[in-house]
């Protein structure tokens, strides 16, 4: 298989751009060698036949990975009992997607909602605390693109996960 890695900028620049060959059930686990620029905040991967990846995070205390999924126009995030939870939408289409948001709180009742633009190939993040979430139970999400969508959830120093949009 021949793998093209394109590195984007949370802004949806493009950073670098990196070439990998693999024969027949090879695996390959190092971006780090890829010497992407530190400010790359997603990497789109090409393939010449189709491939399964996954996605790793982690830190020196904790790691936590998932299996790479199709981008989606809709789908929900389910609320954690965690410390913090960072939410991440990745708009890697040529196209700008305007997403719109809906916040519920566990009887199902709409609480909030608000509408955003995610540019080509960016990706915008952000951070929560528990007490930030309060009654919030699970959030809708619709796009005018297919995005990817994800969370990473942590407590301490040892547990985090990170859950796709479902």
């Amino acid at each position: 298989a021949h793998l093209n890695l394109n590195s984007y900028n949370s802004e949806g620049e493009i950073l670098a751009q990196s070439n990998i060959e693999l024969s027949n059930k090879d695996q390959y686990f190092d971006f780090n060698g890829l010497n992407f620029p530190e400010e790359t905040a997603w990497v789109e991967i090409n393939s010449s036949v189709p491939i399964n990846a996954i996605n790793v995070f982690g830190s020196n205390h904790s790691m936590a990975s998932y299996n790479s999924f199709l981008p989606s126009r809709k789908g929900v995030l389910a609320k954690t009992n965690a410390e913090w939870n960072t939410v991440a939408f990745i708009n890697g289409n040529d196209n700008s997607a305007d997403i719109l948001l809906k916040l519920y709180n566990d009887q199902g009742n709409l609480i909030s909602e608000g509408n955003f633009n995610i540019v080509s190939h960016a990706e915008i993040t952000a951070v929560f605390s528990a007490e930030d979430i309060g009654e919030i139970s699970h959030v809708s999400y619709s796009s005018s693109e297919k995005i990817n969508v994800f969370q990473i959830n942590a407590s301490g120093d040892c547990m985090l996960d990170a859950l796709p949009g479902m």
